[in-house]
């Protein structure tokens, strides 16, 4: 079933970001984030660089805060300082990250901006199915917070006790999920 919901997902997302509303969307997510209190108060941000479809969330990087990216190695995720002058390589699974990554040890990170497929509404996400992030968030401190596009909601996302259950759920609408 969670195939079927990733594929449809990204259907929907790759066709909404060849509309007008992508950019405008993008935007009211990022003034969102802004608003979450943890962001508020963190010094270092996670975020990612996007797929094409992906919601946008560098324009962040315009804030006065260290921005982290992450670099995978395998099914590992470690995280990066970002400076968005730097050479960028393409690295596992086609995203982009730096070319000579400057490693940050993961528990120096306050926000942590995840992308998804899909999302629900009970704090359901869907990746790519490699469990990367899943993995990431062992033992993390740091918020977390799924950052998508109200396409790509779906019903019927099945999850497990290892899945990544997110402190929020952001899209352009607002936040849509918060554990609290």
């Amino acid at each position: 079933m969670n195939g079927d919901i990733r594929r449809a997902a990204r259907l929907r997302r790759e066709a909404f970001a060849r509309t007008a509303e992508y950019a405008p969307a993008c935007e009211a997510l990022c003034s969102h984030v802004r608003e979450l209190p943890e962001y508020r108060a963190a010094a270092s941000v996670m975020l990612y660089l996007p797929l094409f479809g992906e919601a946008d969330v560098t324009p962040l990087c315009a804030d006065s805060k260290t921005f982290l990216v992450p670099v995978t190695r395998g099914d590992v995720i470690t995280p990066s300082i970002y400076r968005p002058e730097a050479e960028l390589v393409r690295g596992a699974f086609g995203v982009a990250e730096p070319a000579e990554p400057e490693f940050v040890d993961k528990n120096e990170i306050d926000l942590v901006l995840v992308p998804a497929l899909a999302f629900d509404r009970r704090g359901g996400r869907l990746g790519w199915g490699k469990g990367c992030y899943d993995r990431f968030f062992a033992g993390l401190r740091a918020a977390s917070a799924v950052v998508c596009l109200a396409v790509q909601e779906a019903e019927g996302i099945e999850t497990g006790p290892h899945d990544l259950r997110p402190d929020y759920i952001i899209t352009e609408g607002g936040c849509v999920y918060a554990k609290r």
